[in-house]
């Protein structure tokens, strides 16, 4: 697979994850979804310059998990 093609692939599913946090966090209340909308963005933020895709992986491992974590706790407190 070409170096190109694996970046482009990478950015759509860190993309793909981006807005499954983003869905997730319009099912928290008004008063605490700005709050969790900020730690989300300052995430992605963070990890923005990561350029490594094995780096990249990893990251979109962690983000899954967490994600997981966070329907999970929705879930629970809903």
């Amino acid at each position: 697979m070409k170096a190109d093609l694996r970046t482009f692939i990478l950015r759509g599913e860190v993309i793909r994850l981006y807005r499954g946090f983003l869905r997730e966090a319009r099912r928290f209340p008004a008063d605490t979804k700005g709050d969790i909308l900020g730690q989300i963005r300052h995430q992605f933020d963070i990890n923005r310059g990561a350029f490594d895709p094995y780096a990249i992986k990893y990251l979109l491992s962690d983000g899954r998990a967490q994600l997981k974590s966070l329907k999970s706790i929705i879930e629970k407190t809903l």
